[in-house]
């Protein structure tokens, strides 16, 4: 937020663009742990990976509620 920020005060066109990339990654990383987090739940993955699922669980969680 903080590329979107500067470009609604400065109207910086490179600003704009910095916050469009870094929007896309974090759409990127969301659909994928999403994916992962799904395809875990889901079975379709041996027994030895269902502790996987918690992991990435907690992970996702940290990175929405940093402390």
């Amino acid at each position: 937020m903080g590329f979107y920020s500067q470009y609604l005060k400065y109207r910086e066109p490179g600003s704009f663009k910095a916050y469009s990339v870094k929007y896309q990654e974090g759409f990127s990383f969301i659909d994928g742990g999403l994916t992962s987090l799904t395809t875990l739940k889901m079975g379709l993955f041996p027994e030895e990976f269902k502790n996987v699922w918690v992991l990435v669980k907690n992970r996702l969680y940290d990175l929405r509620h940093p402390r």
